[in-house]
């Protein structure tokens, strides 16, 4: 976990003091220097209106990283939220999330983002496309974690604590919020882990496609896109594209080597099903080795 937490929280503050340690402005252009290759005026070159392109990438972290958390901790939130009040009320309650979650996993996620989408005018602002994204990502992603939430309420309601502390008097609040989201903790931390690059990568296509923040603003996106527009200088203007892609990269893989981490100490941790014996994995290779056709072959023949 300390490997992908130390990505993930070096491009968070780098996303947050970076833009504000560069002198240029994103949005001004050098109309003497367009295209320019790295240099002591410019770190990382410019683009093709002579803009900075780390000044441009950093503004682009910013963004693409507070939207892509945001969008992230909406979903996690309400969908948990939803799942475990329908796995413990039950009832109408349980029906109405549950039939509401197929319909948003039965929609096609681009179409709900156009639908989304047209509610805004043509033109807006960066607060107005960030709300977009936010909103279209939370509405893709909450679906699929109610129904997980759901599950494991279901299972954690039938235990004997839970019995205990109902008998005890405890409110349904204090249910939810102590005895069934304490222990779920691990469980919607991987769901983060799980959600993340998906985010992120969701922020940069809807910016790539043209339907997330716009020119002049930066966002990876539309930074990446600008780049394809001119594909015959990908090679040669290598900087135009290559912060952008590199920072993106560093994220997704940050995001799983984090989900990595608390996969395995999640399952680490797990109590064995009851009656189940743990079984190691040498026992289950012998075990596969001697079921196959060629492990059961050799067996006989070791044996005659």
């Amino acid at each position: 976990m300390r490997a992908g937490g130390t990505i993930l929280t070096l491009l968070a503050l780098l996303s947050l003091l970076g833009p504000e340690l560069v002198a240029w402005s994103p949005l001004a252009q050098d109309r003497d220097h367009v295209y320019q290759s790295p240099s002591p005026s410019h770190f990382l070159g410019t683009d093709g209106l002579g803009r900075d392109v780390l000044s441009r990438t950093l503004h682009a972290a910013r963004f693409t990283l507070l939207t892509a958390a945001a969008g992230l901790v909406l979903a996690v939130w309400f969908g948990s939220a939803a799942g475990a009040l329908a796995g413990l009320l039950g009832g109408m309650w349980d029906r109405l999330v549950m039939r509401s979650a197929e319909l948003f996993m039965a929609l096609p996620a681009l179409y709900l983002i156009l639908g989304l989408r047209n509610l805004f005018p043509s033109s807006i602002g960066g607060f107005e496309a960030g709300l977009i994204i936010v909103v279209s990502l939370a509405a893709v992603g909450w679906s699929g974690v109610a129904r997980l939430v759901r599950g494991q309420v279901l299972a954690i309601r039938e235990e004997a604590y839970m019995a205990a502390a109902r008998a005890a008097g405890a409110s349904r609040l204090r249910l939810l919020s102590v005895h069934i989201l304490g222990i779920l903790r691990p469980f919607l931390l991987l769901q983060v882990g799980l959600h993340l690059p998906y985010f992120l990568l969701g922020e940069v296509t809807l910016s790539f496609l043209g339907l997330g923040l716009a020119e002049p603003a930066p966002s990876f996106g539309n930074m990446l896109s600008g780049a394809v527009a001119n594909a015959s200088f990908l090679g040669s203007r290598f900087w135009t594209w290559a912060p952008p892609a590199l920072l993106l990269t560093l994220a997704v893989l940050g995001s799983n080597l984090w989900i990595e981490a608390i996969r395995s100490r999640y399952i680490r941790y797990l109590p064995p099903l009851e009656g189940a014996d743990f079984e190691s994995w040498a026992a289950r290779a012998s075990r596969f080795w001697s079921s196959s056709t060629w492990g059961s072959k050799h067996l006989r023949q070791r044996a005659s």
